[in-house]
């Protein structure tokens, strides 16, 4: 690795929801959590190595909108100094998380509410505590494959 230590640091939030939300990802209908049957996740990886870094978090929910990828990317520099074009946030696309999206395909479908304001902001926060407490956990790791 040319004398350059790779750092590598994981973390992973429970960002389910401790209330009835809506469940994003089937127009028209009304789908309300009845409860907790898996937990969804914002799982983070973050990486240092040779002066440049990383970080990526995978979320288990529907979408992921610009309005959170601002809000998270300015908290985590805030937290770790990483650019903002070095964190990255993906989503698993299931169907059935919690609604963290304004409609975007059909306003006219009345039975999609706007995302509950509470719920987005523990969604927020977990996808930035991941990645932050990622960052801060990293120690000198290796690549390898089989």
């Amino acid at each position: 690795m040319s004398g350059r230590t790779l750092l590598a640091g994981a973390k992973v939030i429970d960002i389910s929801p401790n209330t009835s939300q809506f469940l994003l990802g089937y127009p028209h209908v009304n789908r309300m959590i009845a409860g907790v049957h898996d937990p969804i996740y914002a799982s983070a990886l973050a990486l240092e190595c040779g002066g440049k870094a990383i970080a990526q978090c995978a979320t288990d929910i529907c979408c992921i909108t610009r309005e959170t990828t601002a809000i998270v990317r300015e908290k985590v520099g805030r937290a770790t100094g990483l650019a903002p074009e070095a964190i990255v946030i993906t989503a698993t696309h299931t169907h059935s998380a919690p609604n963290v999206r304004e409609p975007v395909f059909d306003y006219s479908d009345k039975t999609v509410p706007i995302p509950d304001p509470q719920y987005l902001a523990v969604f927020n926060d977990g996808i930035s505590r991941a990645i932050i407490e990622a960052w801060n956990a990293r120690v000198p790791a290796q690549i390898a494959f089989g």
